[in-house]
């Protein structure tokens, strides 16, 4: 029994070191301009990511549908903002955003 439990400690936190270097990996990307190789999901944990390093208090990501184009909600000062993250080549028009 203790040899199963010390098992699946080593693959928590074999599991918790991955997740970790991934989204180091993802915030080296973001620091480095070259987001081109992200997904849009990874582009907005990695803002995410960023904007926790930062010093955001609160930082939320969105569900993938039905969010009316927000991506993340921060909480920081008492004041909520919502931010919409846009990864593309082209220029953004106003219906993006709206």
């Amino acid at each position: 029994m203790r040899r199963f439990k010390e098992r699946k400690e080593e693959e928590n936190r074999q599991r918790m070191i991955k997740a970790e270097n991934e989204k180091k990996a993802l915030l080296r990307t973001l620091g480095t301009g070259d987001v081109n190789t992200l997904t849009g999901e990874e582009f907005e944990n990695a803002v995410a990511h960023y904007l926790r390093n930062v010093g955001f208090e609160k930082v939320k990501t969105t569900p993938g549908s039905g969010d009316f184009g927000a991506d993340l909600i921060i909480e920081h000062g008492g004041r909520k903002i919502v931010i919409q993250c846009k990864r593309w080549s082209a220029t953004v028009g106003v219906n993006a955003v709206q």
